[in-house]
């Protein structure tokens, strides 16, 4: 629960930022004015994923499962959100509980082929690529 937490108050410290935004628009320098200052869901410019399924495959037992995916329509990009709560260490014996080595195992879903057609599994669970 704390997670799921943790990984909203990401999403709502990039919603308030866009409703600072919007105050400073409002405001004078001095003063923001929030009384007209809101934010529309077409407002915000991505989508946010909340990751709850079983995350994506790149090799035999190995998936990368991010918390959140933040995909910008207008760009030709998203974002795999991994909120950290420091439970893990960053290195160690055991890669796979390691933040090196989930950083080691995004690298190998984004890059490592893994068909006979060159591709790698991004590419194949996200076909916009």
């Amino acid at each position: 629960m704390q997670h799921r937490l943790k990984l909203n108050d990401v999403l709502f410290g990039i919603i308030g930022r866009l409703v600072d935004a919007n105050a400073r628009r409002g405001g004078s320098q001095d003063r923001l004015d929030y009384s007209n200052a809101s934010v529309s869901p077409n407002d915000v410019p991505m989508r946010w994923l909340p990751e709850e399924g079983d995350g994506f495959a790149f090799a035999v037992r190995r998936r990368v499962r991010p918390d959140a995916i933040a995909e910008f329509p207008s760009l030709p990009r998203r974002a795999f959100i991994e909120q950290d709560m420091g439970n893990h260490p960053v290195d160690g014996a055991d890669r796979g509980r390691s933040l090196m080595g989930t950083l080691h195992d995004y690298g190998r879903f984004l890059f490592e082929v893994i068909d006979g057609e060159g591709r790698a599994a991004y590419q194949k669970a996200f076909l916009d690529h």
